[in-house]
């Protein structure tokens, strides 16, 4: 096999099994962190508010997170239905 078959192989499995692209999942999901990871990077990969994901883990600190921890990323449901409580809240406040 050549090396550009090779890496098209290899980038469609990384596809296939990266965590975010299944969002359209019901449930929550599953995250192990990484080295250089940070809570602000995993909200914005998974497109989840970072207060839910502080919320959904009991995270005390936001900034206290390590490489292997396993985060529970909630569903796009519950992300969305987060942005909408968030926004009428701010809509009240104003």
């Amino acid at each position: 096999m050549n090396s550009r078959r090779f890496l098209l192989l290899l980038f469609g499995l990384a596809l296939l099994f990266w965590p975010g692209v299944a969002r359209g999942q019901e449930g929550p999901t599953e995250y192990t962190i990484q080295p250089g990871d940070t809570l602000f990077n995993i909200a914005q990969r998974f497109d989840v508010p970072m207060e839910l994901l502080v919320q959904v883990n009991d995270l005390a600190d936001s900034n206290l997170i390590q490489a292997g921890q396993t985060l529970i990323i909630p569903s796009a449901e519950e992300a969305a239905r987060a942005r909408q409580a968030a926004q009428a809240r701010d809509a009240r406040r104003a």
